[in-house]
């Protein structure tokens, strides 16, 4: 299988909320196989930990929606699109 099929399956796993294993029934992928996709990936281990870059980051807007969904941005947003998120 090719490495963009594999991350595919990989995807569509994320997506689907279901367990690994239960995944790999329904796809028709033998669970061990499926395994090995995760241990191939650059930088990742199953049960391990990647380290991460500390970024300057800077926000010049940040909405809180009630259902608890943040929306960032650094640009500068027109009222017509603030009115309408408000609404939202």
């Amino acid at each position: 299988m090719k490495k963009s099929e594999r991350a595919n399956h990989i995807t569509y796993w994320e997506q689907s909320g279901q367990t690994k294993k239960a995944y790999c029934e329904l796809a028709g992928i033998k669970y061990p196989t499926f395994m090995s996709w995760f241990k191939n990936q650059e930088g990742v281990e199953e049960g391990g930990f990647v380290k991460l870059e500390k970024m300057e980051q800077r926000i010049s807007l940040e909405i809180v929606f009630s259902n608890g969904i943040r929306l960032y941005s650094n640009e500068s947003l027109s009222s017509d699109l603030l009115q309408t998120l408000q609404n939202v």
